[in-house]
């Protein structure tokens, strides 16, 4: 346990009679009252699409994951817990390309990102963000939008997010 979580429970016991001469008092610990710590960053290593059809991102190079709640199997960040959360996107197309992606909630599209890299020789970026109330086992990911859209890889294109407070 953290040093702070002891001083909380000493600090209980001390307040409530758990402790010394006579019949201790239970004291029951809100469970929201212990710390749940997500956080997440995942980019792509190498190359991701152009994609026949609306694609999943497996974002396969996870730098950061804290609460293992993002997968690199299936690209999915599953909420442990309810809560608020904050969730990142940045994306770059391939020299010459373009990429268009959607930040995904349970199905359902949440923000867009667009960039084009208008030469072989020019980078382009976009970045978004979205903070979303979750209910635990809440799925988030993003999706390649089809029609010859593709990502560079190389960590330019990244995901990431972070419980914020749990409700």
């Amino acid at each position: 346990m953290g040093s702070n979580l002891l001083g909380i429970l000493f600090m209980l016991a001390v307040l409530t009679g758990a402790h010394g001469k006579g019949s201790p008092k239970k004291f029951k610990l809100n469970p929201r009252l212990i710390q749940t710590k997500v956080a997440f960053f995942a980019g792509l290593d190498g190359p991701f699409g152009p994609v026949a059809r609306d694609s999943d991102i497996i974002f396969s190079r996870v730098v950061t994951n804290v609460g293992t709640a993002y997968s690199n199997l299936s690209g999915r960040f599953t909420a442990p817990v309810n809560g608020t959360y904050q969730f990142n996107v940045a994306i770059s197309p391939q020299l010459g390309k373009k990429a268009s992606v959607m930040l995904v909630h349970n199905g359902k599209r949440v923000i867009m990102l667009w960039a084009e890299a208008v030469s072989q020789i020019s980078i382009a970026t976009s970045s978004n963000s979205a903070i979303l109330s979750l209910s635990a086992t809440n799925q988030v990911w993003v999706v390649l939008l089809h029609n010859d859209y593709s990502l560079y890889g190389s960590m330019y294109s990244t995901f990431s997010g972070s419980l914020l407070f749990r409700d």
